[in-house]
């Protein structure tokens, strides 16, 4: 092999030349565009066989929490009044997270009588917290989006 020649791709385990992988990957790429060329049309209207409409709950469905009207002709969307989208991340969260903090602190520094002892206790905990919902939120984008986690920002 001569200077700055690329030796040849790996096969078997799960090496770039493996016909496994090729498949499986071109498979997962090809669901991914046709699942994203789906929904682009859904939300844009393009599609007359799968028709939609937005709009509010009514006292009664809301109190019941169920959809009473049968979505025969349409399928009927429902705003999120009450934000459980926004609810299942962590944002907004941060007065809670905040407090959090400070209780912490304040308990470790009353039960240990040394501020520096708790204020290092909460950096590290914090930083656990940081890191497993780092690693979770990670591997559930990853899997939810088909997108490897090395490509995630």
């Amino acid at each position: 092999m001569g200077r700055g020649a690329m030796p040849p791709p790996v096969r078997g385990a799960g090496g770039m030349g493996d016909p496994k992988l090729s498949a499986s990957l071109e498979r997962s790429v090809l669901a991914y565009s046709t699942l994203n060329k789906f929904l682009a049309s859904f939300v844009e209207h393009s599609s007359s066989d799968f028709d939609y409409m937005v709009k509010d709950k009514l006292l009664l469905e809301r109190l019941l929490d169920m959809e009473l009207t049968p979505p025969i002709e349409k399928g009927f969307f429902y705003k999120d009044d009450t934000k459980s989208f926004t609810s299942a991340l962590l944002y907004g969260a941060e007065w809670s997270l905040l407090l959090f903090d400070i209780f912490l602190f304040a308990i470790v520094d009353m039960s240990a009588s040394n501020y520096i002892l708790a204020a290092a206790i909460t950096y590290f905990v914090d930083i656990v917290i940081i890191t497993v919902r780092d690693s979770f939120g990670k591997k559930n984008l990853a899997r939810k989006t088909l997108v490897h986690e090395r490509f995630l920002i």
